[in-house]
């Protein structure tokens, strides 16, 4: 419990407004009544709107996304945005990044060819990094040190998922959104912040989430 409301990204004290992890954009409406607050300041939120439809669009439209009736019901909120003439550069960069490519199994054995997005990966990993930080937040009543970093990874089959969980143990998993959400995570011992954090959306679309102090990330390299 916290003495006082804090913006959950800066610390910044007596946040107007609420963000939600993830972005509820992601889910159909009426929106869930369990989703994931965390107080947030207007100075954090300014230009996440872009970033957070970009997220959307991307996640929403993933191959294995595909005939899940509740994704089908979100995805007609991104159809009708697109088609505004104030979106028309917006349609347009997304067409652009449609690319046909190669596809192989894992014995080396050509498929036909499918579409996938060449996606804009820093936009991804903005969005990614605050929803590790407000879970941080939400989990643990504080601020992410600004001495720590998020590397985050869109893992869009859950392998990485897969063998991480393998070597590491896990709390149990936390559900939200109407179970259209779920995350867990692993601290290191002896860190204020150090650990990995794992969530999927839809039980389809996974990420990983990397936390570890930048006193580490240096001396790290200077080994190298």
């Amino acid at each position: 419990m916290i003495a006082e409301v804090i913006c959950a990204y800066c610390g910044a004290q007596n946040p107007t407004t609420r963000d939600h992890i993830p972005p509820r954009s992601m889910f159909p409406q009426p929106y869930p009544n369990d989703m994931i607050t965390v107080p947030c300041c207007e100075k954090c939120r300014k230009g996440w709107s872009d970033d957070d439809e970009y997220f959307r669009t991307i996640l929403l439209t993933a191959e294995n996304m595909d005939f899940d009736p509740r994704v089908m019901k979100a995805l007609s909120s991104v159809f009708r945005s697109v088609r505004k003439p104030a979106k028309t550069a917006f349609a347009r960069m997304i067409s652009d990044s449609i690319l046909d490519f190669e596809v192989q199994t894992r014995t080396g054995i050509s498929l036909p060819m499918k579409s996938g997005f060449k996606y804009d990966a820093p936009r991804i990993s903005r969005v990614l990094s605050r929803i590790v930080r407000g879970l941080f937040f939400d989990e643990f009543g504080a601020v992410l040190p600004s001495d720590c970093d998020v590397t985050t990874i869109l893992d869009q089959y859950g392998q990485k998922v897969q063998e991480i969980t393998s070597k590491v143990r896990f709390e149990e998993a936390r559900w939200a959104a109407d179970r259209m959400f779920v995350y867990t995570f692993a601290r290191a011992q002896g860190s204020e912040c150090a650990g990995i954090w794992l969530g999927a959306f839809y039980e389809k679309v996974s990420f990983v989430g990397f936390v570890k102090p930048k006193a580490l990330e240096r001396n790290v390299a200077g080994t190298l």
